[in-house]
């Protein structure tokens, strides 16, 4: 019988240093973020960002080159923003959207995880509000310089190893988003829309973001918000510029783009998750809503990753 293989001791030390080093880089950049601390992308970067599962993005563009980023803002459409550095780019989590970058472009990319901003700037509702929104801006000529130097301030804690590191990407990521807040322009209040109805409005958004796999009849949102359904599709067309039920179809529209881009699910199975008993009729209403048929709108999406 033959002698059992006699293997060096030096070779399994390197055995084992190749897998530890493989291990760390593989799992350490996939739970910097579950701590909170964000993971920030090489100056040249192109792609598309996956903003899912709680991670919100932010892209910051320098001086120099130019975006196109299709991205849906939670309401009717996607929307295809053009966007010329110096600017910023926030994505928040589940939005659809993709990246076109002109071959110049320079900047930063920092993925962060969504519940821990909120509570960094849980003291400051305002400006919570104010910078967690999916948008592309450039920046006035006043406010570039803060938020140049509040993006290279974070980037500089995320690269390197001092003491304290995470209580000083916090006191970053803060003075970042302060930065951000100032910068952005203040939202245009609605002419003539009461208070009421604005919070009527965000009452049924909230209600469609919780139940649209249902499909629950208009005047079952309008009896939960303790209104009828004729002053539901009243508050949103002042409010929104859209009936009630296009909001409804609009939510239901994105969660499919959502499953098409992101799943590999068949056309069937994303019908049925969303409440549909039918199939063609799931494809006649994202035929209707996006002007193409399910098969063919995930094909251009894989075609342009």
């Amino acid at each position: 019988m033959a002698a059992p293989l006699a293997l060096d001791r030096r070779w399994i030390y390197l055995g084992l240093g190749l897998l530890i080093t493989g291990l760390y880089a593989v799992f350490v950049p996939l739970l910097a973020p579950v701590f909170g601390l964000p993971r920030a992308r090489p100056r040249h970067w192109a792609g598309a960002l996956l903003a899912m599962l709680g991670m919100l993005g932010l892209v910051d563009v320098a001086g120099v080159g130019a975006a196109s980023v299709p991205l849906n803002l939670g309401d009717l459409l996607t929307v295809v923003h053009a966007l010329r550095g110096p600017g910023v780019i926030t994505i928040m989590p589940l939005a659809v959207h993709g990246f076109r970058w002109t071959s110049d472009v320079k900047g930063i990319v920092f993925t962060m995880r969504e519940s821990h901003v909120r509570t960094l700037l849980a003291r400051d509702e305002s400006l919570r509000e104010r910078v967690l929104a999916s948008r592309c801006v450039q920046f006035a000529p006043a406010h570039r310089k803060a938020v140049k130097t509040a993006v290279e301030a974070l980037h500089e804690e995320q690269t390197q190893h001092a003491p304290w590191r995470a209580s000083a990407i916090d006191a970053a990521m803060t003075a970042l988003f302060v930065a951000l807040g100032r910068s952005l322009p203040a939202p245009a209040a609605a002419a003539g829309v009461g208070d009421r109805s604005v919070v009527h409005v965000q009452r049924f958004r909230a209600l469609v973001d919780e139940r649209f796999r249902e499909q629950p009849a208009l005047g079952d949102f309008a009896a939960e918000i303790g209104i009828t359904t004729t002053q539901l599709n009243r508050v949103c067309r002042a409010v929104l510029g859209h009936p009630a039920l296009a909001v409804l179809h609009a939510r239901l529209c994105l969660e499919a783009q959502r499953e098409l881009a992101y799943t590999t699910l068949s056309v069937k199975h994303i019908a049925y998750k969303l409440g549909f008993s039918d199939a063609g009729y799931f494809t006649r209403f994202f035929e209707r809503e996006t002007g193409q048929s399910p098969s063919t709108w995930r094909k251009e999406q894989l075609a342009r990753q």
